[in-house]
């Protein structure tokens, strides 16, 4: 299957923004396990597919995790709560250049893994929702 990224970016979506936003309590992630993004909530998910995209969550915030000192961690909680956009946070954690190509590389299995979940109508779905999220100052769209 080739890899197409605007196909792929509800994956972006789950393995950045959730794999790496701030550490939740075992009782949040047992009452929320899907948070809820607006791209998501649209796509009529069934049972199945929120499992699925659940599993891959966790699997890729444990990989990460592994990835980053604790201090990386703490960085990147408290600019996601301060309002930091995705790439803002992971700028401000400073990883090195080995860690960025795993962040990178661990991202892409999720979005690629992620995608495969969704049916056909929902990626298009998901297309057309992207394109429809205003840019911010720079041209680039909004983080996720």
């Amino acid at each position: 299957m080739k890899f197409n990224l605007k196909m792929l970016w509800v994956g972006g979506i789950l393995s950045g923004a959730i794999a790496l936003m701030p550490a939740l309590t075992q009782a949040q992630e047992t009452a929320n396990p899907l948070p809820k993004f607006p791209a998501l909530e649209q796509l009529n998910l069934t049972p199945d597919q929120e499992a699925k995209l659940t599993q891959i969550r966790q699997n890729t915030r444990t990989q990460l995790e592994n990835l980053l000192t604790a201090e990386q961690q703490e960085t990147f909680k408290d600019k996601m709560s301060q309002g930091a956009t995705f790439r803002e946070a992971i700028a401000a954690m400073n990883p090195s250049e080995e860690q960025r190509t795993q962040i990178r590389n661990t991202l892409r299995s999720a979005r690629q893994s992620a995608s495969e979940i969704l049916t056909p109508e929902q990626r298009q779905q998901a297309r057309e929702w992207r394109q429809s999220r205003p840019r911010n100052h720079q041209g680039v769209r909004s983080s996720y």
